[in-house]
């Protein structure tokens, strides 16, 4: 019995991340998730200021995935959320000095897996 599209597809995406984390960390000799590089890739291609609300109308994803992902890559000092000025329930989402460092070298490695 062959797969359906959508399995297919399920199958490619994970394949895809499973190996993007283990080239990041074996090149970067940093535990960056595939998951981290998306997120560092979008707000290096955004420069209006981003919401948490914006990566999960991108991305099509819950408040609590975002909301998870968010705090390990602010714990591994990626990214900032920094506090807005007109409304104290809205954080700006920054990429700091190392998310910066990164994102070129681990775009690379993406650059690299998705030509395989």
């Amino acid at each position: 019995m062959q797969d359906k599209p959508v399995l297919l597809m399920k199958k490619v995406i994970n394949l895809f991340f499973r190996e993007l984390d283990a080239m990041n960390t074996e090149k970067l000799q940093e535990p960056i998730s595939g998951h981290n590089m998306i997120v560092i890739e979008y707000l290096t291609k955004h420069e209006e200021p981003v919401y948490q609300r914006d990566l999960e109308n991108h991305f099509f994803v819950r408040r609590s995935t975002v909301s998870k992902v968010l705090r390990l890559m602010e714990e591994k000092g990626m990214i900032e959320r920094l506090s807005v000025h007109d409304d104290a329930r809205l954080k700006q989402i920054v990429l700091t000095d190392y998310g910066r460092r990164i994102h070129g070298a681990a775009v690379h490695h993406a650059n690299m897996l998705e030509e395989k």
